[in-house]
């Protein structure tokens, strides 16, 4: 019986590993290069209706560096990331420049809206980049998740209650009906205190 039980708890979590790392794993790599595209189209969009211009370094910028996310978006990853922390290197054992100097020389020359916009697909790309690498990973699915949701819980919980509550008084009117009923019927009197 007993191990009867093991193995379907072992071939149950292998079935999980394998959606998961197969399955799951790759929608998120094609849901980060989905987002990567849309991005890039709108920066062409940018440079099209002549926000900014096509040679332009915060233009050259950006796309090369959406393209390089696009290219290694398979392997960007919390291990891969976590391993690599320290110093990232280039496949050829290049040194990698320092983005955020290049950005800023890249756009001191553009003003206005235009950077604004830019800055904001920064932001977007960094958060997409952040997005993949806690949600393809299942150590931090397991992790953060839940410590998130905690946090969430206590700091907004009581405030969704209550309007969630207005909005289903009746439904909460009978749970809290039952509880009363339950706790009157009990043995244990209610004592106040």
């Amino acid at each position: 019986m007993m191990s009867s039980q093991l193995l379907s708890s072992a071939v149950s979590l292998l079935g999980l590993w394998i959606l998961f790392h197969w399955f799951y794993r790759r929608y998120r790599v094609d849901l980060l290069r989905e987002r990567l595209f849309t991005l890039r189209g709108e920066l062409f969009d940018m440079a099209a209706s002549k926000e900014i211009a096509f040679d332009d370094r915060a233009y050259k910028l950006m796309r090369a560096t959406l393209n390089g996310f696009l290219a290694a978006s398979p392997r960007v990853g919390f291990l891969s990331i976590s391993l690599n922390s320290r110093r990232f290197s280039l496949e050829d054992g290049g040194e990698v420049v320092d983005f955020r100097k290049e950005w800023e020389l890249a756009v001191s020359s553009i003003s206005g809206p235009a950077e604004g916009k830019l800055d904001e697909m920064i932001d977007r790309m960094d958060f997409f980049i952040i997005d993949h690498v806690i949600m393809a990973s299942l150590v931090l699915i397991a992790t953060i998740v839940p410590c998130l949701a905690w946090i969430f819980i206590h700091r907004f919980g009581q405030q969704i209650a209550l309007r969630c509550k207005r909005g289903m008084s009746g439904w909460f009117d009978k749970i809290n009906s039952a509880a009363m009923t339950t706790g009157m019927n009990s043995a244990t009197p209610m004592t106040p205190g």
